[in-house]
């Protein structure tokens, strides 16, 4: 890819992301601006402020599809492009939204681009996103509590499938991107008031119980004569078991999947 392209392409996905879609449907359904509402962000939780959930249903869908469709032209027509590239160049739909040239770089906060994001990046780690926004929404009755949770949790697995030194940066400053200061302020609250002998012995145990699990599974594989690495079989429990917190029972197919695609045993053993 030439450096014309590259700079055409993040302008194209910049202007893609910097569309106002919560100003514009409130407009064009008589809700006023959206600007003077709530918050005053240009995002659909704020367009909820008002009362309409079907513009904001329409609204929501929108921005996610901003964030999805740079993958997509990608997809189409750069087929070639690695995967940091690509990345980078889509995540200029985030910041057209967040940053949109059109209202002075005061738009919303990009969550929901931010999910169109990972749909196009990986439909499951879009999906876990959206699982621990929702419970965390449900659990806390705050919805941006929900959103930071997901931030924070879903390119924490993604980086763990899938380690790079330069994604894992570039995560951390998405997700500066993604949060106010008072967002950050918000979750260095909960930590502070967290009681952290609990949740110290609830890590033990959960990575005791996830090891003996991945145990089992060479214990259950040897006498077939297949003998998957440890750290492998650690690897298919932890990816089946995000996987079913998204699709229920979708694991089993995951695990045995991560086991054939990284030890070669036969998918249908």
């Amino acid at each position: 890819m030439t450096l014309v392209s590259s700079l055409s392409l993040i302008i194209l996905f910049y202007v893609i992301g910097s569309l106002p879609f919560a100003l514009i449907f409130t407009k064009l359904f008589g809700l006023g601006d959206i600007r003077k509402v709530g918050s005053g962000n240009v995002g659909a939780t704020n367009v909820l402020r008002t009362g309409n959930k079907f513009v904001a249903f329409i609204v929501l869908c929108f921005d996610i599809f901003k964030g999805f469709l740079p993958f997509l032209i990608l997809q189409m027509y750069f087929q070639d492009i690695s995967l940091l590239n690509k990345i980078l160049l889509c995540h200029f739909a985030i910041l057209g939204h967040i940053y949109p040239v059109w209202l002075k770089f005061k738009g919303g906060k990009g969550v929901a681009t931010y999910i169109g994001f990972l749909f196009g990046l990986n439909p499951y780690i879009a999906l876990l996103f959206l699982l621990v926004w929702l419970v965390t929404a449900f659990v806390s009755k705050y919805s941006s509590l929900g959103s930071l949770i997901g931030i924070l949790v879903a390119p924490a697995y993604y980086i763990f499938i899938n380690f790079n030194f330069y994604i894992l940066i570039f995560f951390i400053y998405l997700t500066v991107n993604t949060t106010t200061l008072e967002d950050r302020r918000v979750i260095f609250s909960y930590i502070k008031d967290a009681d952290f002998r609990y949740i110290i012995l609830s890590i033990l145990f959960g990575i005791l119980s996830h090891l003996s699990r991945a145990y089992r599974w060479k214990f259950l594989l040897s006498p077939m004569g297949y003998k998957p690495s440890f750290i492998n079989s650690v690897l298919a429990v932890l990816v089946a078991y995000v996987a079913n917190l998204g699709i229920p029972r979708s694991g089993e197919i995951l695990r045995a999947t991560t086991l054939s695609s990284y030890e070669k045993i036969p998918f249908e053993k």
